[in-house]
Order: structure tokens, then C-alpha cells, then sequence
């Protein structure tokens, strides 16, 4: 067979390399080259008619290029995905830094004394008051007395809600004299009820008082107390850190 010698420069290095031993033909260098017209076979086994042979190193570089382009992109996705991860965790850490402020204050303001040497000893500190609990019982008058030794008064938590309220009173199931007591008011003789430190008490229950005095049992203000009974009580003054 005759294969025109133009075509040699179509074929890959390979099969020249092997043309003399295993193929069969010989080689023309008279006549025109049939090989630009793409038409004619060559009769050369395995190669397609007017195929350029696949250059090996340059496919290796072109998969090498499109792996690394896939990695490329892969990393960007993950990048992305990070920095969204990211920013939520950031969110979450100010939520919780905010809730661990809040949290350390409402303790702070429970502490015991032995903790923050701004009450005396066997007083509790609770949001800027120290609180003393008695174990005696007495009189409310006599009660009253004992807290005017001590530089303070009977408890006035006006300013108290279920969310203030200190856990060992609201969960306490013992009765506790405080600052509170019923008043006749001589010019526009009516009665109310009035805290130590002269601001009304404001009630806003429909039951009516039995009692003169005011007490706490389990975080419940009653109107009960009358002056021969005994009870404990809790007095309170401001605190004072150093």
C-alpha cells in the first residue's frame, strides 16, 4: 500500500515508530496528498481517516487543570458555607453573652453577705437591701423594736413582684412579719393601709383585711395580724459595700 508521504505529519509518533515492522505498505512522495481532503482512507489500522493523534502530555495538563478548577470551586462553596456558619455562631455567642450578664446580676443580687461584705453577718444581700430573718417569734411592735436596734426597719418590699421576689420567701412556708399596717385617718376619717416609709399600700384583691398588721408566707402579702400574735419577721436596711 501507498501511503502519501503528507500524511506522516497527520499521524502520532507512535505509529511511525512502528510502520516498518508491523504494518505493511510503503511510503509515496509523488502525487498530490489526499490526507487535506479528509476523505480518503489510509488504510492504516487503528486510526480514524484525517484524526490528529491525542498529544498524551497535553491531556494529562488539560485533566490536571480541570481537577484543579473542581477543587477551586469546591472551596469556594465550602469557604462561603464556613463564613455563613460563622456569623451564626457569632449571634449565638452574643445571645449567650447577654443571657450570662444577666444571669450573674440576678445572682449578684442574692449572694450571701459572707460573699460580698456589704451586710452584716447572717444578713442575705438581695437587690441592694440587706434582709435579716429572725428564728424568735414576737409581737409586731415588738418587732418593729428589735429592727430600730439594729439600724433598720421591718421589711417594705412595695417595690416586689413574683419576679423579684427572693426564692427562700416565695418558697417559704412560714409567716413573717413586715413593714405594713393599717392607719385611721383622722381628717377624712377612712382607714388605709399603709407602709413604714408612708407610701400607700396598694391592694388589688377584693377580700377584706382582718387583721392590723401585714405579713408574708410563701411570697403572699396577707392583712391578718393582730397585736397580741407572734410571729417572726424580716428587717431590712441598705446595703452598704465597701
Amino acid at each position: 500500500m501507498l501511503v502519501p508521504w503528507c500524511c506522516f505529519g497527520r499521524l502520532p509518533p507512535a505509529t511511525l515508530s512502528l510502520w516498518p515492522q508491523g504494518l505493511g505498505g510503503s511510503v509515496s512522495t509523488v502525487g498530490s496528498c489526499p490526507c487535506r481532503g479528509g476523505s480518503t482512507q489510509l488504510g492504516v489500522p487503528g486510526l480514524a481517516p484525517g484524526a490528529d493523534g491525542p498529544m498524551p502530555a497535553d491531556w494529562q495538563q488539560e485533566q490536571r487543570l480541570q481537577q484543579v478548577d473542581m477543587v477551586l470551586v469546591q472551596a469556594q462553596a465550602g469557604l462561603a458555607q464556613t463564613q455563613a456558619e460563622l456569623v451564626h455562631m457569632q449571634e449565638q455567642a452574643r445571645d449567650l453573652q447577654e443571657q450570662l450578664s444577666t444571669s450573674e446580676s440576678a445572682r449578684a443580687s442574692a449572694q450571701p453577705c459572707h460573699f460580698t461584705d456589704c451586710c452584716p453577718e447572717t444578713w442575705v444581700l438581695h437587690r441592694g437591701k440587706c434582709l435579716f430573718l429572725s428564728k424568735e417569734k414576737k409581737t409586731w411592735l415588738e418587732s418593729k423594736q428589735a429592727c430600730e436596734q439594729e439600724s433598720s426597719w421591718l421589711l417594705v418590699p412595695s417595690d416586689w413582684d413574683h419576679t423579684t421576689m427572693p426564692s427562700f420567701l416565695a418558697h417559704m412556708d412560714t409567716l413573717y412579719w413586715i413593714g405594713l399596717q393599717w392607719r385611721w385617718d383622722l381628717k377624712t376619717q377612712s382607714d388605709h393601709w399603709q407602709w413604714l416609709d408612708g407610701s400607700p399600700y396598694k391592694w388589688h384583691g377584693s377580700a377584706k383585711a382582718h387583721g392590723y398588721f401585714g405579713t408574708i408566707k410563701g411570697g403572699r402579702i396577707e392583712r391578718g395580724g393582730h397585736a397580741a400574735d407572734k410571729h417572726r419577721w424580716i428587717c431590712e436596711k441598705p446595703a452598704v459595700c465597701p
